[in-house]
C-alpha cells in the first residue's frame, strides 16, 4: 500500500496529527499482504495442533518405546500446557521475523518518506504501526484460543477455561513488549536482517535471564516463565509485578522507537 492513496491528512503540530489514517493505512497493508497469514496463520496451526499433540503423546510413546510406564494420562491441562509452550517459544519467533521489516521496510521501498514528508507527528507513525500489529496478535489469539478450547472440549470432554485465558492473557502482554521490541529495532537499525537477528537475540537473553530469581518476580524476563505456570493451573503464581514492569517496557520501547524515526534521514 502506498502512502500515495493515502486521504489527505491533518496538519498542525499536535502529537499524534495524522494517528488515525495511519492505522488504516497499516489495517489496510495488513490484509492487503502476507502479514494477514503468517502471524494467524501460524497461532492457528498451535490451536489445532496442541490439543491433538496431547491427546496422543501417551500412545505416541508407547508406540515408540512400546511401553508408556511413567507417562500420566492426558488431560485438558496438558492441552493447555501445549498451546502456552508453542505460543511462547514458536509464536514470538514468528513474530519477530515477520515485524523486523514494519519500518525498515517502508524506509527502503520510499513509503517512509511520501509519509513522513507530510503533516503527520512521528509518534503517530510508530503507535500506528504498534496498535495495528498488536491488533493483528490478538485477533489470531483469540481465534486460536477458542479454536484450543473447542478442540480440547471435543478431545477430553468439559475442562476448567481458567487457566488457558490466564495464560493467553499473559502471552499478550509478553507479545506486545516484542512488538514494541520489534518497532525500535526495526527503526533504529534500519535493516530487515539486523532487526531480525537482534530481536532473536533478545527473546534468548529473556529466557536466560528468567533462570535468575529476582528479575523472573520483579521484570519482563517472569513473564514467559508465568504463561507455562498459569497454563498448568497454577493459582499463586505472583503476575503483577512481571505485568508493570512489562507495560512499562512497552511504553519505553516505543519512546525509542519514537525517537530513532525522529532521527532516521529522509
Amino acid at each position: 500500500m502506498s502512502a500515495t492513496g493515502m486521504r489527505a491528512l491533518p496538519a498542525g503540530r499536535r502529537p499524534l496529527a495524522g494517528f488515525g489514517p495511519l492505522l488504516g493505512k497499516e489495517l489496510r497493508e495488513i490484509v492487503r499482504t502476507w502479514r494477514l497469514y503468517v502471524v494467524p496463520g501460524a497461532v492457528v496451526f498451535f490451536a489445532l495442533s496442541g490439543p491433538v499433540t496431547a491427546r496422543f503423546q501417551k500412545a505416541l510413546v508407547e508406540s515408540v518405546l512400546g511401553s508408556a510406564a511413567g507417562v500420566p494420562d492426558p488431560t485438558a491441562l496438558d492441552s493447555w500446557a501445549q498451546w502456552a509452550k508453542n505460543l511462547q517459544q514458536l509464536g514470538l519467533m514468528v513474530l519477530i521475523v515477520s515485524l523486523a521489516g514494519v519500518v525498515s521496510a517502508e524506509r527502503r521501498q520510499g513509503t517512509a518518506l511520501l509519509v513522513l514528508t507530510k503533516p503527520v507527528s512521528r509518534a503517530a507513525f510508530v503507535l500506528a504501526k504498534g496498535a495495528a500489529s498488536f491488533g493483528l496478535v490478538v485477533v489470531a489469539t483469540v481465534v486460536g484460543a477458542l479454536l484450543t478450547w473447542g478442540l480440547t472440549a471435543a478431545l477430553f470432554g468439559s475442562a476448567d477455561v481458567v487457566p488457558l485465558l490466564r495464560a493467553t492473557g499473559v502471552w499478550l502482554v509478553l507479545a506486545m513488549l516484542f512488538v514494541a521490541v520489534m518497532i525500535a529495532l526495526s527503526a533504529a537499525l534500519g535493516s530487515t536482517a539486523a532487526a531480525a537477528g537482534v530481536g532473536l537475540g533478545v527473546l534468548v537473553a529473556l529466557s536466560l535471564l528468567s533462570l535468575w530469581g529476582p528479575a523472573a518476580r520483579y521484570s519482563p524476563a517472569g513473564l514467559p516463565g508465568l504463561v507455562g505456570t498459569l497454563a498448568t493451573g497454577a493459582t499463586t503464581a505472583d503476575v503483577a509485578w512481571p505485568l508493570v514492569t512489562g507495560g512499562c517496557a512497552v511504553a519505553a520501547c516505543l519512546a525509542l522507537a519514537v525517537l530513532a524515526v525522529r532521527r532516521m534521514p529522509l
